[in-house]
Protein backbone atom coordinates (compact mmCIF):
# COMPACT_ATOMS: atom_id res chain seq x y z
CA UNK A 1 0.00 0.00 0.00
CA UNK A 2 1.39 3.19 -1.19
CA UNK A 3 1.57 6.61 1.25
CA UNK A 4 1.99 10.07 -0.60
CA UNK A 5 3.06 13.38 1.45
CA UNK A 6 3.44 16.66 -0.08
CA UNK A 7 5.92 18.95 1.90
CA UNK A 8 9.00 21.60 1.04
CA UNK A 9 11.99 20.00 0.89
CA UNK A 10 15.97 21.15 1.11
CA UNK A 11 18.25 18.79 -0.79
CA UNK A 12 20.38 17.55 1.80
CA UNK A 13 23.19 15.12 -0.31
CA UNK A 14 23.08 13.68 -3.22
CA UNK A 15 24.45 10.46 -3.06
CA UNK A 16 25.02 8.87 -6.70
CA UNK A 17 27.05 5.29 -6.31
CA UNK A 18 23.58 4.25 -3.94
CA UNK A 19 21.23 6.42 -6.43
CA UNK A 20 19.33 8.46 -3.64
CA UNK A 21 18.58 12.06 -3.30
CA UNK A 22 18.72 12.56 0.45
CA UNK A 23 15.92 15.42 1.20
CA UNK A 24 15.23 17.11 4.83
CA UNK A 25 11.49 17.40 5.35
CA UNK A 26 10.59 21.11 6.26
CA UNK A 27 7.30 21.10 7.41
CA UNK A 28 6.96 22.41 11.00
CA UNK A 29 5.47 19.20 12.00
CA UNK A 30 8.40 16.74 10.46
CA UNK A 31 11.04 19.29 10.40
CA UNK A 32 14.49 18.00 10.22
CA UNK A 33 13.40 14.70 9.02
CA UNK A 34 15.80 13.00 6.30
CA UNK A 35 14.10 10.65 3.52
CA UNK A 36 16.34 8.78 0.81
CA UNK A 37 14.29 9.30 -2.59
CA UNK A 38 15.85 7.44 -5.33
CA UNK A 39 16.47 9.28 -8.33
CA UNK A 40 16.99 6.41 -10.79
CA UNK A 41 12.96 5.01 -10.58
CA UNK A 42 10.59 4.41 -13.87
CA UNK A 43 10.68 7.91 -14.07
CA UNK A 44 9.49 10.10 -17.75
CA UNK A 45 13.04 11.35 -19.48
CA UNK A 46 11.98 15.20 -18.49
CA UNK A 47 11.71 13.95 -14.67
CA UNK A 48 15.31 12.29 -14.90
CA UNK A 49 16.72 15.31 -16.63
CA UNK A 50 15.73 17.39 -13.93
CA UNK A 51 16.32 15.12 -11.06
CA UNK A 52 19.81 15.37 -12.35
CA UNK A 53 19.83 18.87 -12.32
CA UNK A 54 19.16 18.88 -8.74
CA UNK A 55 21.91 20.52 -6.28
CA UNK A 56 22.67 20.35 -2.53
CA UNK A 57 21.09 23.52 -0.77
CA UNK A 58 18.06 23.43 -3.72
CA UNK A 59 14.62 23.93 -2.06
CA UNK A 60 11.77 22.21 -3.74
CA UNK A 61 8.24 21.23 -3.42
CA UNK A 62 7.41 18.16 -4.18
CA UNK A 63 4.96 15.03 -3.49
CA UNK A 64 6.94 11.41 -2.55
CA UNK A 65 5.38 8.45 -3.05
CA UNK A 66 6.51 5.52 -0.64
CA UNK A 67 7.19 1.96 -2.87
CA UNK A 68 7.12 -0.25 0.81
CA UNK A 69 4.66 -1.06 3.84
CA UNK A 70 6.99 -0.10 5.96
CA UNK A 71 8.01 3.70 4.10
CA UNK A 72 11.19 2.93 4.17
CA UNK A 73 11.46 3.27 -0.23
CA UNK A 74 10.53 6.35 -1.68
CA UNK A 75 9.80 7.72 -4.77
CA UNK A 76 9.05 11.35 -6.24
CA UNK A 77 5.45 11.35 -7.48
CA UNK A 78 5.51 15.44 -8.55
CA UNK A 79 8.46 17.90 -8.18
CA UNK A 80 7.49 21.32 -8.13
CA UNK A 81 9.12 25.09 -7.47
CA UNK A 82 9.41 26.27 -3.89
CA UNK A 83 9.13 30.33 -4.77
CA UNK A 84 11.21 31.50 -1.88
CA UNK A 85 14.64 29.42 -2.80
CA UNK A 86 16.46 28.25 -5.83
CA UNK A 87 14.69 25.46 -6.77
CA UNK A 88 14.43 23.46 -9.41
CA UNK A 89 10.63 22.89 -11.16
CA UNK A 90 9.69 19.59 -12.58
CA UNK A 91 5.83 18.29 -13.56
CA UNK A 92 5.54 15.17 -13.94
Amino acid sequence: MSHEIQSRYRVKDIVEAQGDVWLEDLDPERSGLLVAVEMNGEYDSDTERKIEHLTEGDTITATLESQNERHTVWHFSRIGEDSNDRSVGVRV
